[in-house]
């Protein structure tokens, strides 16, 4: 066992471990009444006995019981081994702790290589890794010292150590030893290594917690998952492959790091099987069925890069520059995977750009050529107005088409599948579509601004005159509170939108509307002042020569594209809302669990319609539940990086820094309101605080109504739902700024300077 206090351990730890490359720097501990009793001798001592620079320390009984470790409640302090500031920093030290209580006096080790503090489990959910923050400043207290470090890196090591860094081989094995000798795997071990020896400066033991599993055979199984994604033949082209997240369809952003198996099938079922390679098609695209866009992998979601690569490629592309693009772009990704939400934005070419030279200038000259023919192509396909309007047409007919599946007096299995079967024709498709041209609008005005053609403040003023969602329906709240309208006519358009679109436990608007609502305000309209829009209308034209738009109309058609990609949204997501009714409904005549449907498989509903087994389907579906529940909660503690570039990633993996979106053109420091997923806290402190919040989709759109004074998310990119609703409503934003995320949790306030392109962690 540990000893009671990190003094003794360490102590124990002196006489019990000798490795060549370990070494604990000297100290001496003491109590307080034993320092106060003699404290002139303990002073002269430590000045005669220690370096030019000490560090003193806390040692206390309360840091380290059974439910609490009170680590960080006594600050270290460092100073110079001088008789006036040893003497005023101990005195101060030791006003603070009780009698019994102990000061730990270390030598300081300076200029180290790296500073570090190993957790030998994770501290939130007691998963069987190694989580290592670092910090290669060469200053030795910035990791412990409770302020946010930029330059701070976390690296996670599976407990199996099959592959790890080899950088660490020496401070695993002094972990093992460590965790033998204690016989506890439950440590929070403090180093530094200098010159390749490793300093232990303290080891205590952590807080008990739930047991779980060690992951070792399922850990197994997925490295031979991904071995065989990663590596495995392909029918497209493409040497390599990588899995991100976020690359496509962004569904981390969309469904969360962990969704439930209900979430993730659905998206499946609905978008990433087919929908999405149909659409692909259609729009000019190579067809690249029948291969998958998203996988599941250890409960998380990730895209198939590769299959992603191709699906961007003209239809007419040969197979001899498929392979030099898909390749290309496959290498830029593994030597850049911060860019791997961006992958349309920075990597591959999805269109030919009228504004800037677009071109292949590694392929041959007649390959070349015919990209560029072939990338205008799928710039006419954009242009299309009969297809605009036909897209239109189709979500139009949705809605009347869901209006009349439930006025039939059939079962509720019927209906699921009636409405999964038309929304994927008559919603998905039209919505693709219409996200294709959001995009490429999105990518134009980028491109005007960045050549100059535009300034920013017109690019401001630009988004600020898109209406989307959140523009309608803050406007009918506003008629709802001033009683224009009632809660029915507002529910009727905006009833069925809900926080995370998939996730059949959130509650939608007309569920939970005293919630989302009874605290907002009307935010409609932001006044965007002090601005001063330039347009070069004479060269835009000279570009749109030959697509037969004048600037005006090329502008507003672009708006166009953006506003109808949320409308599209909005409606399309009232067949999901069905969807779940009607399974709870199913699950009520059925006597279901309510709280269990999120642990089925989507699939197994749409077979039962056609699959007649001998067995109760509330039998099956209940079987079904039963295992998927206990796989979920073993997923959960797996731990997977945002990007999988080899199957050793799964094993260990750095937390990687991402490239952030940034919203307006402003400046703003505010208190930070984490807006956790069970909404345990109230609304009200929504206002005038900037939102912390993991991934967002459009059932979010009432935080808006509250009247919030900037927003930070973990994911999404330029052309998320998110980064667009702060673009039309002229707020301050930094979206998908990965693991960052993490270490702003814990910070009170924080800057975003939209300008500088710069997240200050205050």
């Amino acid at each position: 066992m540990l000893k009671k206090t990190k003094a003794e351990s360490l102590n124990f730890i002196k006489k019990k471990i000798n490795f060549d490359y370990l070494e604990i720097p000297k100290f001496i501990f003491m109590s307080k009444i034993e320092l106060l009793n003699n404290f002139d001798y303990k002073i002269k001592y430590i000045l005669r006995n220690f370096s030019d620079q000490i560090i003193i320390r806390s040692s206390n009984q309360d840091e380290d019981q059974n439910n609490i470790t009170n680590a960080g409640k006594y600050k270290s302090v460092v100073c110079k081994n001088k008789k006036n500031e040893v003497t005023k920093e101990i005195s101060k030290f030791v006003s603070k702790i009780k009698n019994k209580d102990q000061v730990l006096v270390q030598d300081f080790i300076k200029n180290v290589d790296l500073s570090g503090v190993v957790f030998t489990r994770d501290l939130k959910d007691n998963s069987p890794y190694l989580v290592i923050n670092f910090d290669t400043s060469r200053k030795t207290n910035l990791v412990t010292s409770g302020k946010m470090n930029p330059t701070m890196e976390t690296m996670y090591i599976h407990r199996s150590y099959k592959y790890f860094p080899i950088k660490f081989k020496n401070l695993i094995n002094i972990i093992i030893k460590l965790e033998k000798l204690f016989k506890n795997n439950r440590l929070d071990i403090e180093f530094c290594i200098k010159n390749k020896k490793i300093y232990l400066l303290q080891c205590r033991k952590l807080p008990k917690n739930k047991q779980t599993s060690e992951l070792v055979e399922e850990l197994i199984n997925i490295e031979k998952k991904i071995d065989l994604i990663l590596n495995g033949k392909s029918l497209l082209p493409g040497t390599k492959n990588i899995l991100s997240n976020m690359a496509d369809w962004n569904p981390a952003e969309m469904i969360g790091n962990k969704p439930y198996p209900l979430s993730i099938s659905l998206y499946k079922e609905l978008i990433t099987d087919e929908q999405w390679a149909i659409h692909r098609s259609a729009f000019g695209y190579k067809d690249v069925r029948p291969n998958k866009l998203m996988y599941n992998i250890g409960g998380s979601p990730f895209i198939d890069v590769r299959t992603d690569l191709n699906s961007f490629l003209p239809a007419h592309t040969s197979l001899s520059a498929s392979k030099k693009i898909i390749n290309k772009n496959l290498n830029f990704l593994i030597k850049n995977p911060e860019f791997h939400d961006k992958i349309e934005f920075n990597t591959v070419q999805t269109f030919y750009n009228i504004f800037k030279k677009t071109n292949y200038d590694y392929l041959e000259y007649k390959e070349n050529q015919k990209q560029i023919n072939y990338q205008k192509k799928i710039l006419n396909n954009f242009f299309d107005k009969k297809q605009f309007k036909k897209d239109k047409n189709n979500i139009k007919k949705l809605i009347s088409i869901i209006k009349k599946i439930e006025s039939y007096k059939t079962n509720e299995i019927q209906k699921i599948n009636w409405h999964i079967f038309y929304l994927k024709k008559y919603g998905i498709i039209p919505f693709s579509n219409m996200a294709r041209r959001a995009f490429i609008a999105i990518e134009l005005i980028n491109t005007l601004c960045d050549k100059k053609l535009i300034n920013e403040d017109y690019k401001t003023k630009f988004f600020g005159g898109i209406k989307t969602t959140i523009s309608y329906l803050n406007k009918e709240l506003a008629k709802y509170k001033n009683n224009e309208i009632t809660k029915k006519d507002l529910l009727t358009k905006f009833g069925h939108l809900r926080p995370s679109t998939y996730d059949i436990d959130s509650k939608n608007y007309s569920e939970n509307f005293q919630f989302y609502f009874e605290n907002s305000y009307n935010y409609i309209n932001k006044k965007i002042r002090d601005l001063d829009p330039f347009i070069d209308k004479n060269k835009i034209d000279k570009f749109l020569h030959n697509y037969k738009f004048k600037n005006k109309d090329f502008l507003k058609y672009l708006k166009q594209c953006i506003q109808e990609r949320e409308s599209f949204k909005l409606d399309f997501t009232k067949s999901i809302d069905l969807i779940f009714k009607n399974l709870r409904k199913f699950s009520i005549s059925n006597k279901i669990k309510i709280n269990n449907l999120k642990f089925l498989d989507i699939s197994t509903i749409i077979n039962a319609e056609t699959n007649l087994s001998l067995r109760k389907l509330k039998k099956i579906i209940n079987d079904e539940i039963s295992v998927n529940e206990y796989n979920y909660n073993l997923f959960k503690i797996i731990k997977l990086p945002d990007v999988i570039i080899n199957k050793k990633d799964i094993y260990f993996f750095k937390k990687r820094k991402s490239k952030i979106n940034f919203t307006s053109n402003k400046k703003i420091e505010g208190k930070i309101f984490y807006f956790k997923k069970d909404y345990s806290l109230s609304l009200k402190t929504l206002t005038n605080k900037i939102i912390l919040i993991e991934n967002a989709d459009p059932g979010y759109d009432f935080i808006f109504s509250h009247g919030i004074k900037g927003l930070i998310t973990k994911y999404g990119g330029p052309n998320s739902h998110m980064s667009i609703r702060c673009e039309e409503l002229n707020i301050t934003a930094a979206i998908g700024i990965g693991d960052l995320f993490e270490k702003c949790i814990y910070l009170k306030s924080i800057i975003i300077d939209s300008k500088k392109e710069n997240l200050i962690l205050v």
